[in-house]
């Protein structure tokens, strides 16, 4: 790959079209380059700017607490973290609401319910009875825990 004589590229154009290369004193210059960069820096923040969005959130201390543990898992940061965060839940459409959680929950200690009457109305022995209940409630901790972490 061929790089670009230095003297035909940016900054050294801009000053020799700007006369200064050769005829400005070095005061001229430096406040030339200044300029240049200062140009250059509000080209590349307007291009972003059309090329990408940008958001800005707050974060409470609590949440803050709770989000901060896991971008250490994350290189990136803090920033990083929360975009490939968006990104994979939007990509996997894995979004939980809390009501949802609600109906879950519900529908498990109806479930649990209905299994604690039947035992106790001897519809089914009380060691199976047990056992459901007890498969019932690992079910309902392994749900709850993992909807908590989404």
């Amino acid at each position: 790959m061929k790089h670009k004589n230095k003297k035909t590229s940016g900054i050294y154009e801009f000053l020799d079209a700007s006369g200064l290369l050769s005829q400005g004193s070095n005061e001229e210059i430096e406040k030339a380059k200044k300029k240049y960069w200062e140009m250059v820096r509000k080209g590349y923040k307007r291009n972003r700017r059309k090329e990408c969005k940008s958001y800005t959130i707050f974060l409470t201390a609590d949440e803050l607490k709770v989000i901060s543990p896991r971008t250490k898992k994350i290189t990136g940061g803090m920033t990083n973290y929360i975009k490939q965060t968006v990104l994979a839940q939007a990509k996997n459409k894995v979004a939980v609401d809390k009501k949802d959680i609600g109906e879950i929950r519900e529908a498990l200690v109806l479930h649990y319910g209905t299994l604690e009457r039947m035992s106790k109305d001897y519809a089914v022995p009380q060691q199976v009875a047990i056992e459901i209940l007890q498969q019932a409630m690992a079910i309902e901790t392994k749900l709850l825990d993992f909807l908590q972490q989404l």
